[in-house]
């Protein structure tokens, strides 16, 4: 009876999907469509999202956040991805250049959110439940993100100019 369970878990076990790797391993695809590259001081956070703490100390510029979603159980679908790349102002106060890309397989869609670009103030994000913070930078919910300053859709020619003048660069 023992290996009879042993033998259910193992057929199990083999019969279950592995999930597809879209951490760093899937950088040389990602420089490949010019999707940001997950960078080398960057952590995960969970299972989808990564993050840095350590900051570009001579202008304040940092690729500040990636967030991947993908359908666990389809490992040949598409994958969304957005980074949030910031610039300091002041103590408060950042710029942030929102950008989001579809990709399947050798494809890549940077066109179905256009990259987004505003300034947020770091006390209103400080004060938010955790679990609300992604929403405000990434959601439709711009009435919480920067109530006083505007935000404003570029192209990706104008992103990349924005993060070159940041010294930084999608991959």
């Amino acid at each position: 009876m023992r290996y009879f369970f042993t033998i259910i878990f193992l057929v199990f076990i083999s019969a279950c999907k592995t999930e597809p790797n879209y951490g760093k391993d899937m950088n040389k695809l990602r420089e490949k469509l010019g999707v940001p590259t997950i960078k080398e001081n960057m952590v995960m956070m969970d299972e989808m999202t990564w993050s840095i703490n350590n900051r570009n100390s001579k202008d304040g510029s940092f690729h500040a956040k990636k967030i991947i979603m993908y359908d666990r159980n389809c490992n040949s679908c598409s994958w969304e991805e957005s980074d949030m790349f910031r610039k300091k102002i002041n103590d408060s106060t950042y710029v942030q250049l929102n950008l989001h890309s579809v990709l399947n397989n050798d494809k890549v869609d940077f066109n179905r959110t256009k990259p987004l670009l505003f300034k947020v103030d770091i006390r209103a994000l400080k004060v938010s439940v955790k679990g609300e913070i992604d929403n405000m930078l990434f959601g439709s919910d711009t009435s919480k993100r920067s109530i006083d300053y505007p935000s404003k859709i570029i192209t990706m020619e104008q992103a990349d100019s924005v993060l070159l003048s940041w010294n930084l660069k999608r991959l």
